[in-house]
């Protein structure tokens, strides 16, 4: 946090969507993280389970 506010509201964007989209990352570009919240949660419902919560 500066005196302009939070740090990434003056960060530039670059690069691209993806390999076979060319359109330019925007500030509400959205990407697929699902794929790696799913490990995660599986993770943590693994862990949980061998604490015996679960």
């Amino acid at each position: 946090m500066n005196d302009d506010g939070p740090a990434a509201s003056n960060a530039r964007y670059a690069g691209v969507l993806g390999k076979h989209d060319p359109r330019s990352i925007q500030p509400d570009s959205l990407f697929p993280v699902f794929s790696v919240t799913r490990g995660v949660t599986a993770g943590m419902v693994h862990l949980l389970a061998d604490k015996g919560y679960v």
